[in-house]
């Protein structure tokens, strides 16, 4: 199941829940991580302090663990794909003691992630 929100015959307004953010980490992470990914602590919800971002991905520098977390007005799977896949990226990056950018490796796994779903990150 792509858990895509139609039951029933009838579509449903498309809602972020716990569960398909689990579903959609563990997906990506085998289809284009190769399962390399240690699945950091996942949150959502709307926070303002963050301006006009959909996702932001938390190192572990509190200590506290690596965490990614997507804003509530992600309201589509392929807007889920795309924010989360961006902060999975994020999430390689750091697993491999590499920085945080938007170049060179992460063009390389955005390119991935737009060769296995057609949508950018």
């Amino acid at each position: 199941s792509d858990l895509s929100g139609v039951a029933g015959g009838q579509v449903a307004v498309w809602v972020l829940t716990p569960r398909r953010l689990v579903y959609w980490f563990n997906r990506l992470n085998r289809e284009v991580f190769d399962g390399v990914l240690e699945c950091p602590h996942l949150s959502y919800w709307r926070d303002a302090r963050y301006g006009p971002v959909w996702g932001l991905y938390f190192g572990d520098d509190t200590g506290k663990g690596r965490r990614i977390h997507i804003d509530t007005r992600v309201r589509s799977r392929d807007d889920l794909i795309s924010t989360l896949g961006h902060e999975m990226i994020h999430l390689w990056q750091d697993q491999h003691g590499l920085p945080l950018s938007h170049s060179g490796d992460f063009l390389e796994w955005s390119k991935a992630l737009e060769l296995q779903y057609g949508i950018k990150a």
